[in-house]
């Protein structure tokens, strides 16, 4: 699997999830870094993104697509 089939199966499951958490009543972590949830959730998302990439090395559009489902 390519980098992106990865990326779109890993969303697929992760969007499962959440419906499955949001059934049971069970919260959903999604395991990001606190610093990066703080600045997504005060509408600071580009920060947020930028702030996810230097701490993990992950691409900035990928970055962007996690800090986008919070």
């Amino acid at each position: 699997m390519s980098d992106p089939q990865l990326i779109a199966r890993i969303e697929r499951i992760e969007a499962q999830l959440r419906l499955l958490s949001a059934a049971s009543g069970i919260p959903f972590n999604e395991g990001l870094p606190g610093e990066v949830v703080t600045l997504a959730r005060a509408d600071e998302r580009i920060k947020a993104a930028l702030r996810l990439t230097e701490m993990t090395g992950m691409d900035f559009t990928d970055a962007q697509r996690v800090v986008s489902r919070l």
